[in-house]
């Protein structure tokens, strides 16, 4: 089996939608799905041969619909301080840091239950990204040298698509990974095939990836790192006793008795053919979207990639099976990236991250400009804008029995109309009784509705930004957003946000 390299560069925010999240969350992965690689490729193959009905061209069929190529998930990539490059994987689950010293980093699959050293520590998982040592000379079995992928949040207006506007009040957000960042990852398969492949789609022309990729997101340059297939390399399996380590590089589908997706370790022992003696596994599910049929897949449950477990019972024959695996991957649609994973990946019981020597920055002596000084304060009145929309948000969370939607939707009119809140409150003085009695009944356990509406305080509480980072600019700058008169519409956009999730959550509610 043979082997070519690709890397992705987003030129632009990138949006690969993870089911994690809530109704007003759009969250992304970390990482760049082969089903997404596929449908990359599969676009210039299309374009390249000019292929109407692509299904029935053999190549075609053969790579992406056959399976014949296994096209892997490309993970974060850097370079190390000697300018070697250095790709990254998952953090296996089992090695974990320590809460009260995150100095202190463990490979719990090689601790034993009655360590005495352990036994009253308390660890948590590493959210990142490492260069594993089995890929590398120069990373020891002691080291973990990890990189984060950096994301963005970015803040969004709903629209309506039949007037083609904004609707003020509703809004949700996008986490995306942040423009500038390279990804790597490889394809596997015959040689003949994958160098055919390079012919056709070696091109560096921006495409898109991800969703909403009609709007400012999903940018990227793909290219191929290498020019010729070269053979598979994977490390040797060898153990010293009948315990070998199994890590999951990328989330794996597996398949029961009766064709549906599992994540029991009992199944798994069942597809190795060995016992588990420990395993440190997360679960999650799959559900891919397929463009060619404006659909989604059926979800699938699948063990997540970092999911480690220690095999025992190992014999020189379950060697060769498990050699078979690391080139094939385990489970289904290995085609599609699943089922990635290593073998005797040895680490330490106690690891250490290496310390990277930080650039150290000094502010300029001189004065700043006046444009850079506009650009800021444009920056922290958004900033606050924001700010003042996700309060909104959050605080409507805390109301029990809302206000009939009637009456929200009343609420919401006389806020538009109100030039300041002082004028607001005015118009709320005149509700009648039972407006005003349904105000008083819904209320946070703390305030009713209608207390909360009457407070004065909420405009100075809203000015201040609850960001560090935002309040060293104002002082950089000397800016006060309090002070400025584009902010004074301030209360508008929180009760905006809180009037509008409010009505939503009553109609959801059935109230």
């Amino acid at each position: 089996m043979h082997r070519i390299r690709y890397r992705i560069k987003t030129l632009a925010p990138v949006v690969i939608a993870s089911k994690a999240g809530d109704m007003n969350m759009i969250t992304t992965e970390r990482y760049i799905p082969g089903t997404s690689v596929i449908g990359i490729l599969a676009s210039r193959v299309i374009t390249k041969n000019n292929l109407s009905d692509a299904h029935k061209d053999t190549d075609f069929y053969n790579w992406f619909l056959a399976g014949k190529l296994k096209i892997g998930n490309a993970y974060i990539f850097s370079k190390d301080q000697y300018d070697r490059d250095v790709p990254h994987v998952p953090v296996p689950f089992s090695i974990q840091k320590e809460k009260k010293d995150e100095t202190k980093i463990y490979n719990l699959l090689y601790v034993d239950d009655d360590d005495e050293d352990l036994k009253d520590v308390q660890t948590k998982s590493i959210d990142s990204f490492c260069a594993p040592n089995f890929l590398y000379e120069h990373i020891g079995d002691d080291t973990l040298q990890t990189k984060a992928v950096e994301t963005s949040l970015n803040f969004h207006h709903a629209r309506d698509r039949e007037k083609g506007t904004s609707e003020k009040g509703k809004i949700f957000n996008y986490e995306s990974v942040s423009p500038n960042q390279i990804f790597e990852g490889e394809i596997t398969g015959e040689q003949a095939g994958l160098q055919e492949l390079i012919n056709l789609c070696d091109d560096e022309t921006p495409c898109y990836a991800g969703r909403s990729k009609n709007a400012q997101y999903g940018k990227i340059r793909f290219e191929f790192v290498d020019k010729e297939p070269t053979q598979c390399s994977f490390p040797e399996i060898e153990t010293d006793n009948d315990e070998i380590s199994l890590t999951f590089l990328s989330d794996t589908i597996l398949y029961n008795d009766n064709g549906f997706s599992t994540a029991d370790t009992k199944e798994l022992e069942k597809y190795l053919g060995v016992e588990i003696e420990k395993a440190f596994v997360k679960k999650g599910q799959v559900e891919t979207f397929v463009n060619k049929w404006q659909l989604r897949k059926p979800s699938e449950t699948c063990f997540l990639a970092g999911s480690t477990f220690l095999l025992k019972g190992i014999s020189k024959d379950h060697l060769a099976g498990f050699a078979e695996l690391q080139q094939s991957g385990i489970g289904e649609r290995t085609h599609e990236g699943f089922g990635r994973c290593v073998f005797g990946w040895k680490t330490d019981k106690q690891l250490y991250e290496p310390k990277e020597d930080s650039v150290k920055l000094e502010k300029p002596k001189h004065p700043i400009p006046a444009m850079t000084q506009k650009i800021l304060e444009t920056i922290v009145r958004d900033s606050v804008k924001k700010q003042a929309e996700l309060k909104g948000l959050d605080k409507q969370n805390g109301f029990n029995k809302p206000p009939s939607n009637a009456l929200i939707g009343r609420l919401s009119a006389i806020l538009k109309g109100s030039i300041t809140r002082d004028k607001f409150k005015e118009s709320l003085e005149k509700l009648k009784k039972p407006a005003r009695s349904q105000l008083e009944h819904c209320n946070n356990g703390s305030k009713t509705l209608w207390d909360f509406l009457m407070d004065r305080n909420t405009q100075s509480i809203l000015n201040k930004s609850s960001s560090a980072n935002l309040k060293d600019i104002c002082k950089e700058i000397e800016y006060n957003p309090e002070e400025d008169e584009k902010l004074s519409n301030l209360y508008q956009i929180y009760l905006e946000t809180f009037f509008s999730m409010m009505r939503k959550r009553s109609k959801e509610k059935g109230d």
